[in-house]
């Protein structure tokens, strides 16, 4: 699998907040995702993103998964860490189409929120069968909570582990009326975006990290019998309204920068 970072793909590789992964073995499969169908990686590929060195002791994380977590595991894992750690909130947003709640992990020193500290937002899996961004905003979670929360001194933290709870449930792109919540960020016709909206208009962050992925395999592997090549995909934001100061900051610094760590790389 590789991640988007709001439509910037980087290559699977080890990283502290995206530990990206493909399939488990050794339970039923939760939801519509079946084990079964996952493309297995050649051995050429799997050499080359070999698992990091890492463990999380996170519902999707835990010895012996063979599926993703469930809502519920979100949610009980989200109250409990919570319970743990001074630094953590969950907020319910709301609900969705089918009557899940929509919950929002707020991460500030000692559970004081700062306005005057720099607001980053992490949004997972808005597409419902992209669960790594999802999987991997409850490392991020666990991390500030705990072992890492002197970050919090610096910067606020806001985690949407899913962002479209409905089609998490049932391991569908879409909401349950069949819109793409990453499309609905200005027509506002579903209440999942309409939640992401408000939350934002609420909390106003400066950096917006919105967690995607698609198979390196997947539908290319069904077509055409291949996998596809290349260690990732780049591409800055080029909407209309963008600030044209940010656009160059994206472009010149941090695309190149990204460029020059690849090519460093031999990817």
């Amino acid at each position: 699998m590789m991640c988007k970072w709001h439509d910037l793909a980087l290559p699977r590789f080890a990283a502290a907040l995206l530990v990206l992964v493909c399939a488990w073995a050794g339970q039923a499969a939760h939801a519509q995702f079946d084990p079964g169908k996952v493309v297995p990686e050649p051995a050429a590929i799997t050499a080359r993103f070999a698992p990091p060195p890492v463990a999380y002791d996170t519902p999707g994380f835990r010895p012996g998964r063979a599926d993703f977590a469930s809502h519920a595991e979100v949610l009980a894992f989200a109250d409990a860490l919570a319970r743990q750690s001074p630094h953590l909130t969950v907020e319910r947003l709301g609900l969705t189409q089918q009557g899940r709640v929509m919950p929002l992990l707020v991460l500030a020193d000692q559970g004081r929120f700062d306005a005057r500290r720099p607001t980053v937002l992490v949004v997972g899996q808005q597409h419902g069968n992209e669960p790594a961004g999802g999987e991997a905003a409850l490392v991020l979670a666990q991390q500030f909570a705990g072992p890492r929360a002197d970050l919090l001194k610096q910067v606020n933290l806001l985690i949407i582990p899913r962002g479209n709870p409905d089609g998490a449930e049932r391991f569908v792109r879409v909401t349950a009326s069949g819109i793409d919540v990453n499309r609905d960020h200005l027509l506002l016709n579903t209440p999942e975006g309409r939640m992401l909206a408000a939350m934002a208009t609420r909390y106003r962050p400066q950096v917006v990290m919105d967690l995607h992925e698609f198979t390196v395999a997947g539908r290319w592997a069904e077509k055409f019998g291949v996998a596809q090549k290349y260690d990732g995909l780049l591409q800055p934001a080029t909407v209309g309204n963008l600030d044209p100061a940010l656009a160059a900051v994206a472009q010149q610094q941090y695309i190149a920068g990204i460029h020059a760590a690849f090519a460093k790389a031999g990817l």
